[in-house]
């Protein structure tokens, strides 16, 4: 039982680090989509808002990632 939870664990993390290999930018890619889910749907924003706020929230993920992996090189 242990050895097959030990496999699912390491599938698991291969799939993760495969995708996007960083927590904030999976946390921050999915948060952008459900703000802009909501305000497509829940508030009807025009679509240019929609698509900056979807970037800029994306970008804001991406930098946030990057920050931390040149913190991480100076310890």
């Amino acid at each position: 039982m242990n050895s097959a939870v030990n496999a699912v664990t390491k599938v698991v993390k291969s799939i993760f680090d495969f995708l996007c290999g960083d927590l904030a930018i999976l946390v921050t890619t999915l948060v952008a989509f459900a703000v802009s889910g909501v305000l497509v749907s829940g508030v009807h924003a025009p679509r240019i808002v929609v698509v900056i706020v979807f970037v800029g929230l994306t970008v804001a993920g991406l930098v946030l990632s990057l920050g931390r992996e040149r913190n991480a090189g100076r310890n």
